[in-house]
């Protein structure tokens, strides 16, 4: 059963410390859970990351650092593609690199040069990986 955690804001330099790879769980390994936010760059390639967001439901695959397979969109994503994870926005549009978060905005780029902005992320459920899966990029 996890521990309750006051979270650092996401402005706090502690905040990405403080929960390095769920944000509210740590060392949870083969299951999902619903999280806060998502530091996920420190996730291991291979997890999942599935973000509801007002209009659209985004399933990322993580394939290391800020590397990403992504769809949900009908548009710009309805199969899964590359792309990179910029990070979660604020209403501002103040970006907070590796981190998505409930109530933010998810920033990704799509071939490299096609920046796409979600509307607001309600939910995020993570399946974290084994620390060496097999990853066909």
């Amino acid at each position: 059963m996890p521990q309750r955690h006051t979270r650092e804001p996401f402005g706090s330099p502690n905040a990405c410390n403080q929960f390095p790879a769920l944000g509210i769980l740590i060392g949870v390994m083969d299951s999902t859970v619903s999280a806060e936010f998502v530091a996920y760059a420190s996730l291991p390639p291979g997890s999942r990351v599935d973000v509801e967001t007002k209009n659209h439901l985004y399933l990322i695959e993580c394939l290391g650092g800020s590397a990403i397979r992504i769809s949900g969109h009908p548009e710009y994503c309805p199969t899964p593609i590359p792309g990179n994870l910029q990070g979660a926005a604020d209403k501002r549009g103040l970006l907070e690199p590796g981190l998505i978060g409930r109530g933010r905005y998810l920033q990704f780029l799509l071939d490299d040069h096609r920046p796409v902005t979600t509307s607001r992320v309600l939910h995020l459920h993570v399946k974290r990986a084994a620390s060496n899966p097999n990853i066909h990029i």
